[in-house]
């Protein structure tokens, strides 16, 4: 159901992981290595070591130092300065400024699309570049302060076109849409919503407080709605929501998680006694396959070679604005208490 002229399948390459944004740091540290080593550069580290998101960023940011460990031992002179952006915008925006006073050149992060909107106009006004591993928002790609901006994950417009697709090939025909009351979570929502609908199914999309206590009346108005199917757009909130929809009668397998829902050990946290309590709820995650680090390109550099690296986050070619142009993503299933994978499917996106 992927609508033919929007998006070209390129391959699906096997089992793949939930991406590290190791190919963002060798990006911006490219400027940094070659032609001796002379140059210098200071990149801040903007990523969620607490709040909603703090307890899934551990990948991200052991990433981050596997890469400025890869850039040093490859010659590399590069300073990393880390902040904690919370899953908070105005934590997240104290942390940038700090990071800029003490002279970040460029800044990795934030996790959260609402998180980077509360500093991108800064980052604009002083000419800073950023890149997240994770903005998925469509935002980001329109907005004219997002010069300096860009991404190694694409935006939502590719990845609602396939969990439509799978969404509707397992029969659902009434589609109830929880999503967090921010920039990520209106805008798949929104997105998801007209896609659905533009194929014939019934879409509604229910917005809670990410900030609330309970989730009670959301929960309610969600298992009342009719719906057979529920897509879940959440970040850590999702373990007391999920745990509210199957309090309320809803079956794992009628349950879609995007890529915010995911966590290391998803079905312990909503129930620590039974490993199997989500078994036939499905996730949607970008992933690509692996490739050779930074200390590679290092070298072909030093030798008067182009290089085009690749790392986890896929063929990093962006287009104008700032966007990859191949999306990349792992559709999987619980099954007996552990995340298996599906199968993967990649995504040339038109220009």
């Amino acid at each position: 159901m992927i609508p033919a002229g929007r998006f070209r399948p390129l391959r699906a390459p096997g089992a793949l992981r939930r991406f590290a944004p190791l190919a963002i740091v060798a990006v911006l540290a490219l400027g940094g290595c070659g032609g001796g080593g002379n140059a210098s550069l200071t990149i801040g580290v903007v990523l969620p070591q607490s709040g909603a998101l703090g307890s899934s960023s551990d990948p991200m940011i052991s990433a981050v130092r596997l890469a400025e460990e890869d850039i040093r031992a490859a010659g590399g002179d590069v300073e990393f300065r880390y902040a904690d952006s919370g899953s908070d915008p105005a934590t997240a925006a104290r942390a940038v400024g700090g990071l800029l006073d003490e002279g970040a050149n460029a800044i990795l992060g934030a996790a959260a699309s609402g998180v980077s909107q509360a500093f991108i106009q800064t980052l604009y006004e002083r000419r800073v570049p950023q890149c997240s591993p994770s903005n998925t928002s469509p935002s980001f790609s329109t907005q004219p302060n997002a010069a300096y901006y860009f991404r190694t994950v694409s935006s939502d417009t590719a990845v609602v076109h396939l969990m439509d697709d799978v969404i509707l090939a397992r029969g659902a025909a009434r589609v109830a849409i929880l999503a967090r009351d921010d920039d990520y979570g209106r805008s798949l929502a929104g997105l998801l919503s007209a896609t659905l609908g533009g194929h014939g199914a019934a879409a509604e999309v229910f917005i809670y407080d990410p900030l609330k206590a309970g989730f009670e009346a959301e929960v309610d108005a969600v298992a009342h709605s009719g719906a057979d199917a529920v897509v879940l757009v959440a970040f850590e909130e999702g373990v007391q929501l999920l745990q509210g929809l199957l309090a309320a009668g809803l079956s794992p397998g009628a349950l879609y998680g995007s890529d915010g829902v995911y966590l290391p050990d998803l079905p312990g946290a909503v129930d620590r006694t039974d490993p199997g309590v989500l078994d036939g709820m499905m996730l949607f995650n970008p992933g690509a396959p692996q490739s050779e680090t930074y200390a590679d390109c290092a070298r072909r550099i030093d030798a008067g070679e182009d290089v085009a690296y690749v790392g986890k986050s896929g063929p990093l070619r962006l287009d104008a604005a700032g966007d990859p142009t191949v999306a990349i993503y792992t559709i999987s299933r619980y099954e007996g208490g552990e995340l298996v994978e599906q199968s993967t499917e990649t995504f040339e996106l038109a220009r």
